[in-house]
């Protein structure tokens, strides 16, 4: 009695132990029904490959539900228990389906993207240490952030495809503005209806004023005669260093 009772103290303890950790990336609670650790807070990601399978398990032998591509948004809801899956909301990926979530590998998404705006030519390379001088690159062009290490940018090196290229630093502006950039072409709501009224195109650049529910609040052609305010599903918008 004694033994069973001192195992299953141990047990208890350990779980106690492996909690905080879960905590400490973001994520609470075990979902045994999707088989992962649901984020206190929704997570937003852009695939950053050619083409990716969503999944009905956290699988490549899963079936699949449909493939998304590059550039695309989606919502992050979770991930699995070794890290290689991410639980997906399967509207936000726009795949029609009867069912709620899909899985899709981990590695083909970029979680919470930071994108860099160039202010000023520069220069892109093949290699994060300076061989393969690509091109210089024009003013205000939007750059998605793939990493950051040992004074590099990994950066898409196109608007449409997934490569990579790599832009130093030092050479690019490293300062959030508060400035945010719409990262899908999507719908504009009223700034004082909500009511859908208009688009804008991906890759469009304004300032975020607040966030309500799904929606965040922005200015486009800030400080000019065009200027104007809108809602934006957040889902698409994502912040600028620049």
């Amino acid at each position: 009695m004694k033994k069973r009772l001192l195992a299953m103290v141990t047990i208890v303890v350990m779980l106690m132990l492996l909690l905080p950790a879960a905590n400490a990336d973001g994520y609470s609670t075990w979902d045994p029904v999707n088989q992962a650790y649901m984020y206190n807070d929704v997570h937003y990601g852009v695939v950053i490959c050619t083409k990716m399978n969503v999944r009905n398990k956290p699988s490549t032998s899963g079936t699949t539900y449909g493939s998304i591509r590059n550039g695309q948004p989606v919502k992050i809801l979770g991930i699995t228990q070794d890290g290689n899956f991410y639980l997906l909301d399967l509207d936000s990926c726009g795949i029609p389906s009867d069912q709620y979530y899909g899985y899709a590998k981990s590695s083909l998404i970029k979680m919470d993207p930071e994108y860099l705006v160039a202010s000023r030519l520069l220069n892109l390379y093949a290699t994060p240490w300076g061989d393969g001088l690509k091109n210089g690159e024009q003013t205000n062009r939007v750059f998605l952030v793939i990493s950051e290490a040992n004074g590099w940018y990994a950066v898409q090196a196109t608007e449409s495809t997934p490569g990579t290229a790599f832009i130093r630093m030092k050479d690019a502006p490293e300062n959030y503005t508060g400035r945010y950039v719409v990262i899908w072409d999507t719908d504009l709501y009223d700034d004082s209806t909500m009511t859908k009224y208009s688009t804008v195109k991906r890759f469009t650049v304004g300032s975020l004023i607040g966030v309500s529910g799904d929606y965040s609040r922005m200015v486009f052609n800030e400080g000019t005669t065009n200027e104007f305010y809108a809602w934006v599903n957040s889902q698409y918008v994502a912040p600028v260093i620049n």
